[in-house]
């Protein structure tokens, strides 16, 4: 991934494909030395491994932030990119699994199950 505009369009594809255009997400794609070492700094993170992405989200109001380590991605190839925010994303929708009780794993469920059949549905209307 060579760009931030790459980035964007990316991040816009997989957003509208998993059907989180209902969610208010942001993406903070950051530079900054300071905000990297802040948010991605991790005690259970091995010696050597770097954070690329962080996701905060709230279920119960459908707004996430999800923060990209930029400088991390050097030599990163497109679909590996891509791999890391769907990943991020999935982590928006599975956000409400870590309360307890049935209910919460059942909306995911529902939640997984749409995502899915809108990028098969994507994917076969551009076919």
């Amino acid at each position: 991934m060579k760009s931030k505009k790459q980035l964007k369009k990316a991040i816009k594809r997989w957003t509208y494909r998993l059907g989180l255009r209902w969610w208010h997400v942001t993406f903070v794609l950051t530079t900054n030395k300071k905000l990297i070492k802040d948010v991605f700094r991790d005690k259970d993170t091995k010696k050597g491994e770097t954070i690329i992405g962080r996701t905060y989200a709230d279920w119960k109001y459908r707004t996430a932030t999800i923060y990209i380590n930029v400088p991390a991605l050097k030599g990163w190839t497109e679909r590996k990119t891509e791999s890391m925010i769907v990943h991020e994303l999935m982590h928006v929708l599975v956000n409400e699994m870590r309360e307890t009780g049935i209910h919460h794993e059942e909306r995911v469920a529902t939640s997984l199950t749409e995502a899915i059949f809108w990028t098969v549905d994507d994917l076969e209307v551009k076919q």
